[in-house]
């Protein structure tokens, strides 16, 4: 298999750019070469560089070379199923390139629950699929209640168990005495007679002959039950050439009931198999070990299978070997002067230096063995293990302690905060003098995290601790706390930079206080300036003028529209070679304006909305009386002319230009009945033929959309500029500075770049990228995007699924959320990287692999940082670690920067060498020179 012959099934710089492209197919394709001669492989790639489109690539060749055999796609939960989903369709939409290829939209079935058995849907959707996508989810569970009573009475027939032992067998299980013979059940996608005796063989060894049964044995006996059903499940599963496990360091644990339940499901029912993890090493020996030894549950010979578990021995005898020498390096660099170091570095950048001592020498041997053992190790990895890896080094910042200070030191307890923090130590050492240490770690983190936190821990809950009694009658959630405000203060400040925010936390309280305090922050803010433009009746004055923009009977709802003279009729003028000046005078048109709005006055209670309408389609009727546009613009551009032909057609003034009506939205603040308009002046005319608006800045974009694809593009940004407070307090602003200014001068004015957001270049961006986007459904979720509101959110376990979409799509836009407060539910598989750089780890994770998870959501393939980059290389990705000094976050810090700084040899990572602790005595060798002991296991470039 070669890089050409994938090239004529798929192109995948569609999606991305040129040299990233090349990197995933070359993956790709090392991928199906190494399957041959091996059972599976791992794909461990660097967060957010692409293992979900290469999984799919590669799912794309096995299909084409075993079109009888499906692709089964297990995934870690349901809303991961759902992405899956929607990026097997976009691959489809945009990198499939042979349009004969056996494998559309229709072929891909995902298990959602619509059936009324898990089985059953298996059962249906695997016979007309070639890719099906499961969360693992469906195994674990033992099934709805239909599917347990079916198996119980499955086993009740086979055991012959009638009259008071069946009765007695229920009692001890708590089931239903009525349940009813196997042939009474429908839709479980498996019957009794399909079931083989010898399923029944562990289930019949429970004793149930005395007169009661016994706990362990109902125990026993439901743990056989799910047996039954994996067993079921795997019958009905279809066989697969390629089998697709995500994020597989979740199945480390071989005694937990997902990690069973999958090896019992999928045993015997796939050639080859691909596990996907970007954390592949956080795993324990033992643990990857387990991993890997999931691929033995495929269908690949012996002989292959065992020469695959020789080679994973190998490589872990290896491994421990390149881990000894790494960390005994480490000790003695450590032990080195700089002057040391500043020689070792020349050695080992090759120059010859004489006269060395004995510990530079020793270090030096010690390099080289290192070195050998980093390629004999590496030699072995790679028959096993893909890994490719971002240069992260190159382009991102760690902020690092108090965040608005350049000293890397932590918050600082402020004179209001002291008393608190001192009673709650306090009191977990009463807590720890009488023995008790249940509490300690997690209330040491509570506190810090926020004083809300902190009150809802289940230490705050104990009654006979005297400090803590004290700390309760102080009332601490009235209190400010220290991180809580550091952090509020950064994240507003670069909130009127324009910078977007991802925080992560772990404590749902700490959530709802960010959101709380950032979005007073912010309303403060807004209100001050609103107070000083509408000064009186504040908040009434306000609401009423932004009640304008959605009141067809106010001049202002003309403000935010697209005028369809100026973005489609010159530019159709110019292309039928006229000019500008061609556009008749409001005079002229007058009469006729009033004679078609008198029309729609008797039927329709008129509004700006069809005088608009009315000018537009006379004005295009008449200008275009005097061009054969036709044929030039249809050749030009089947859309534009699509356009053009809807406002010419009369039906345009009463539906809109798709010829739908398509204005029921703005009914909320339509005032029709209080102030129909009556006179009709030329200047009114005038001013829309005239008017030029925001929209035609993007005219030559839009006009590659059909008519109802514009609409509901230009519609929803308008609906957005609609509740942005700060657009309309800027806007009104401009209007208070210049009394002698047309509104469209202001418009403009405001439109053009200000420090909270660059609306004219955030606009500009959004509809640049949805024209290039090739993918329908890409497509929906940016128009989608455009629905969120809220400019500070929240994404927690408790959020919706449809309002969790509905806030990942417009923190992918340039809109809103500008700041996304998130639990762990949103640190995995979730892509927010199109807009925000920045990411703050507010409560910190022991684990470094976890918030590498985390910082994954925004350092991904087609991310804002690497735009950023092409234009300018000082642009950072900026990861924050806020901590109170002296507490446990700084432990939590030093800890996780210390595993990070040896956990980057063996994943091949690029660590910060000048981060890795807070008060650093670290080695001056450069880092360079580190990096050449760094195991690789990247594919490279295609050259």
């Amino acid at each position: 298999m070669d890089v050409k012959e994938l090239n004529n099934i798929f192109d995948l710089s569609k999606k991305t750019d040129s040299i990233t492209a090349s990197l995933q197919t070359k993956t790709c394709a090392v991928l199906i070469n190494m399957l041959e001669n091996s059972p599976g492989m791992i794909l461990g790639d660097d967060v957010g560089m692409g293992k979900t489109y290469v999984a799919i690539a590669t799912a794309a060749y096995y299909l084409t070379k075993n079109p009888e055999k499906s692709i089964i796609i297990i995934t870690p939960s349901w809303q991961l199923n759902a992405k899956w989903y929607k990026e097997l369709n976009k691959f489809l939409e945009v990198n499939l390139i042979n349009i004969n290829y056996p494998f559309n939209p229709n072929d891909i079935k995902t298990i959602k629950g619509d059936y009324l058995s898990y089985i059953q849907e298996i059962k249906e959707k695997s016979k007309v699929a070639k890719i099906i996508l499961i969360p693992v989810n469906v195994f674990v569970s033992i099934g709805w209640k239909n599917e347990k009573s079916f198996f119980l009475s499955c086993w009740f027939k086979h055991r012959r168990l009638w009259g008071t032992t069946r009765e007695k067998v229920l009692k001890a299980l708590g089931g239903n005495e009525n349940i009813k013979s196997p042939t009474d059940f429908y839709d479980i996608g498996i019957s009794y007679e399909d079931m083989d005796e010898s399923w029944y063989e562990n289930l019949d060894k429970a004793n149930i002959s005395g007169k009661s049964i016994d706990d362990d044995t109902v125990s026993y006996i439901w743990e056989e039950l799910k047996e039954l059903r994996y067993k079921a499940i795997n019958s009905v599963l279809p066989d697969a050439s390629l089998l697709i496990l995500d994020e597989a360091h979740n199945m480390k644990n071989e005694n937990t009931v997902r990690r069973q339940s999958l090896e019992r499901v999928i045993y015997n029912k796939f050639d080859k198999a691909i596990f996907l993890t970007a954390t592949p090493f956080q795993l324990s020996v033992s643990e990857l070990k387990s991993v890997m030894r999931l691929f033995e549950a495929g269908k690949s010979p012996m002989e292959l299978k065992q020469k695959f578990q020789q080679n994973i021995n190998l490589m872990f005898t290896e491994m421990q070997k390149y881990i000894a020498l790494t960390s005994e390096f480490q000790c003695f660099v450590g032990r080195l002067t700089e002057a040391d170091n500043y020689i070792l570095e020349k050695m080992i950048c090759g120059e010859n230096v004489k006269g060395i001592n004995i510990d530079i020498e020793n270090t030096y041997k010690l390099y080289l063995s290192v070195y050998e053992q980093k390629v004999n190790l590496e030699n072995v990895m790679k028959n096993v293990i893909i890994r490719n890896v971002k240069k992260k080094d190159k382009y991102r910042n760690e902020v690092i302690g108090a965040l608005n200070s350049e000293e890397r030191t932590g918050i600082p307890l402020f004179k209001d905060s002291l008393i608190p923090f001192a009673m709650a130590e306090k009191a977990i050492f009463e807590l720890m003098k009488r023995g008790d240490q249940t509490f300690i770690a997690n209330a040491k983190q509570t506190l810090t995290s926020s004083y809300s936190s902190s009150v809802n821990s289940s230490l705050y809950k104990l009654e006979d601790l005297p400090s803590l009694n004290i700390l309760k009658k102080m009332d601490i959630e009235k209190l400010d706390h220290p991180k809580i405000n550091s952090v509020v203060d950064e994240v507003v400040e670069n909130l009127n930079n324009g910078n977007k925010t991802l925080i992560f936390c772990n404590r749902i309280k700490t959530v709802e206080e960010l959101e709380k305090r950032i979005s007073e922050h912010l309303d403060k803010n807004y209100n001050k300036d609103i107070k000083r433009l509408f000064q009186d009746n504040t908040e009434k004055s306000f609401e009423n003028y932004y009640k304008r923009f959605y009141n067809k009977n106010d001049i202002s709802w003309i403000l935010l529209q697209e005028s369809y003279i100026n973005s489609v009729l010159i530019p159709v003028i110019k292309l039928c070679g006229g000019k500008n000046n061609i556009l008749p005078k409001a005079q002229s048109i007058k009469d006729s304006v009033t004679r078609l709005y008198l029309r729609y006055n008797r039927s329709v209670k008129a509004n700006y909305m069809y005088l608009k309408r009315i000018v537009e389609h006379l004005v295009f009727k008449e200008v275009l009386s005097k061009f054969k546009w036709k044929k030039v613009v249809y050749d030009f551009s089947t859309d534009l002319f699509d356009t053009v032909s809807n406002i010419l057609n009369e039906n345009y003034i009463e539906n809109g230009i798709y010829l739908t009506n398509d204005d029921a939205a703005d009914e909320k603040y339509d005032n029709t009945d209080e102030n129909e308009i009556r006179n009709i002046s030329i200047s009114v005319i005038n001013k829309i033929i005239t008017f030029n608006g925001i929209w035609d800045r993007y005219s030559d974009k839009l006009n590659m959309l059909n008519p109802s694809e514009r609409y509901s593009l230009v519609s929803a940004m308008i609906g957005f500029l609609r509740v942005d407070k700060r657009f309309l307090i800027e806007l009104r602003n401009n209007m208070v500075k210049n009394p002698n200014r047309s509104d469209n001068f202001c418009l403009n004015k405001t439109f053009r770049k200000r420090n909270i957001l660059d609306w004219e270049s955030a606009y500009g961006r959004f509809i640049e990228k949805y024209i290039s986007t090739e993918s329908e459904t890409a497509r929906k979720e940016m128009i989608l995007g455009l629905k969120s509101t809220k400019i500070v959110d929240k994404c927690t376990g408790e959020t919706t699924n449809e309002r969790r979409e509905k806030i990942m799509a417009g923190f992918n836009t340039p809109f809103n959320p500008k700041v996304l407060i998130a639990t762990s539910t949103m640190s995995e598989g979730i892509d927010l990287q199109e807009e925000c750089k920045r990411v703050i780890h507010y409560d910190l994770e022991w684990n470094p692999a976890s918030l590498e998870q985390r910082v994954g959501r925004i350092d991904r393939i087609n991310s804002l940082i690497s735009k950023l980059q092409v234009n300018d290389g000082r642009e950072t990705l900026d990861v924050f670690y806020p901590y109170i000094k002296n507490t446990i976050d700084e432990s939590i810090y030093r800890t996780v920067k210390d595993r990070e700084k040896w956990f980057n040899l063996i994943l091949g990572g690029t660590p910060q060498w000048d981060t890795f602790e807070i008060d650093p005595e670290i080695t001056s060798i450069s880092p360079n020179v580190f990096k050449q002991i760094q195991i690789d296991l990247g594919v490279g470039l295609v050259k």
